[in-house]
């Protein structure tokens, strides 16, 4: 690990834990009306989509400084009661947003119709979830930790001196978990993961990883607390104490012991599988984006993109290849995206940053860029642009790549005041793709205020997404 990036991290810490509260990713919603009418039944869709494209533009109004409190007065009853809903102010609210002119009755039966498809589907959702917890396999990596302790008592002496097949399946199966395990504690840190692909089902709590590993660390350290050799397991010895010391302190999982987390388990993950690994790039990306709020834009930018070049490398390399193949037969919570797609994510977050920071006024998009090495010296909205152009050219695919054109297009109107090619490249990717990576931007960007400016522009230009996206939050 860059020593210079976890002391920034772990200095910033300190005071910004109490500072900056960490924003729960589900507190922005967005749901299309489409799909959410999609469970009422036939003759009463079109009633549905009337409320629905009410509840749209009364969202969309109230993000922009209208007065839901005013229509929640006008069509709640009074009381504590917020089910007692007033229809015929209702039907009246809907007739003046969308000119569609209901009945209380048929705007009350829609609106019994949505909650209850709701339901079916919080239901579905709450079975799934409850078959996951259940379910006796390893999903949540309790098989696969049970084994790999077994295999870390009986192969420390491999994993510390040789790099014979079992130290080396050994480094695998710890690093590996170890990873997954960082980065499920990294996407619970950051508010919303740039569409990375942080695992969420399947992670193992942190009180998993403790009770697999902690016998067996605290066995090995007195077994070998006294050897001065320079073996993998010497160099690999304090982190992995310190993450052990992290796991037995965390209890419930709160920011400051998931960013220990992030910051012990990635050094961890290094040590066993290298820093220019594919895990280890994974793993330094992990640190990044948890400490990105902490972390100088400079210094951010010109990581990420360092790692992209790294993880670029990788993508012919024959021991990445079969890391992965290796990684593809596991749980799918420990699969490890490919080297392209990780150079994308970085790629990714530079830009965005960049582009996020202009936006806001922070930077001077014609300011040279002091994060590019380059010569000549670019700047640093031709910085992110070259970023994004590196992902267009390698994994055009990329769902970050995707609403990082739109991010692209809207940050080129607000400084050229001028919104022609946003609309020109909205208008050329037609109402449904246009749908499409407007929603995925409302998921994975940060930038609220930039996410507005991409939602007005979208809507310019294909009015109907107003009442086709709901977003809250």
């Amino acid at each position: 690990m860059d020593a210079e990036v976890l002391h920034a991290t772990a200095e910033a810490r300190a005071s910004a834990s109490a500072a900056a509260p960490v924003v729960d990713a589900g507190l922005r919603v967005v749901a299309r009306a489409d799909e959410a009418v999609g469970g009422v039944r036939r003759n009463v869709r079109d009633a549905a989509n009337a409320v629905l494209a009410w509840v749209a533009a009364v969202v969309a109004h109230d993000a922009a400084g209208g007065d839901l409190d005013g229509v929640l007065d006008r069509c709640l009853r009074p009381g504590p009661d917020v089910e007692r809903v007033n229809y015929a102010a209702m039907a009246a609210e809907i007739e003046a947003v969308t000119g569609v002119s209901l009945s209380p009755r048929r705007v009350q039966t829609a609106v019994l119709q949505l909650r209850a498809a709701r339901g079916q589907r919080v239901q579905a959702e709450q079975a799934a979830a409850r078959a996951l917890e259940t379910e006796p396999d390893d999903l949540r990596l309790r098989s696969a930790l049970e084994a790999l302790d077994a295999d870390l008592r009986a192969c420390f002496d491999q994993l510390a001196d040789g790099d014979g097949p079992a130290g080396g399946a050994t480094r695998r199966g710890l690093g590996t978990a170890v990873l997954t395990a960082v980065r499920g504690a990294a996407g619970r840190v950051i508010d919303r993961g740039f569409g990375e692909g942080i695992p969420e089902p399947g992670v193992p709590h942190t009180g998993d990883l403790e009770r697999r590993f902690l016998a067996f660390v605290r066995d090995s350290v007195r077994r070998r607390g006294g050897g001065g050799g320079a073996g993998a397991g010497d160099r690999v010895q304090p982190h992995l104490r310190r993450l052990l010391v992290t796991l037995a302190g965390s209890g419930t999982p709160d920011a400051e012991n998931d960013v220990n987390l992030v910051m012990h388990g990635a050094r961890v993950v290094c040590c066993l599988l290298g820093v220019d690994s594919l895990p280890g790039v994974v793993a330094q990306l992990n640190v990044l984006v948890a400490g990105r709020s902490m972390i100088q834009t400079d210094l951010y930018v010109a990581e990420m993109l360092r790692l992209a070049v790294r993880a670029e490398a990788l993508h012919e390399d024959v021991d990445t290849k079969r890391y992965l193949a290796w990684a593809r037969r596991g749980p799918e919570c420990g699969r490890v995206p490919s080297a392209l797609r990780v150079a994308s994510y970085c790629r990714s977050n530079a830009a965005t940053r960049i582009y996020d920071r202009v936006f806001d006024g922070v930077l001077d998009p014609g300011a040279p860029a002091l994060a590019d090495a380059t010569r000549p010296p670019r700047t640093y909205l031709q910085l992110a642009d070259a970023a994004h152009d590196a992902m267009l050219a390698r994994d055009g695919g990329c769902t970050l790549t995707l609403t990082g054109a739109l991010v692209r297009h809207t940050v080129s109107a607000r400084v050229e005041g001028d919104d022609r090619d946003v609309r020109e490249h909205l208008g050329s990717l037609g109402e449904e793709k246009a749908l499409e990576r407007l929603e995925a931007l409302i998921r994975f960007e940060n930038n609220d205020a930039l996410v507005r400016a991409a939602r007005a522009h979208a809507v310019s230009v294909f009015p109907r997404l107003a009442t086709r996206l709901i977003c809250a939050g």
